[in-house]
């Protein structure tokens, strides 16, 4: 395997691992919160994903795509 691939191969792990963990806080957060609740959470975990980390939602989907 190519260094090239195995660095593309890495991000779609990566990717795959993010939405997965995106999935259990969301569901998380329907049992114990508040839909208004849970709408300020997603909004700031957002802002720190874009903002903090740089990471737009837009990045995330071209990255498994490149594989």
């Amino acid at each position: 395997m190519s260094n090239d691939k195995f660095w593309k191969y890495m991000n779609v792990l990566q990717t795959r691992a993010y939405t997965k963990a995106e999935n259990h806080y969301q569901e998380a957060m329907d049992v114990v919160l508040t839909p208004k609740q849970k709408a300020s959470v997603v909004a700031k975990a957002n802002e720190i994903r874009e903002l903090w980390d740089r990471m737009p939602v837009d990045l995330l989907p071209n990255t498994v795509s490149a594989l």
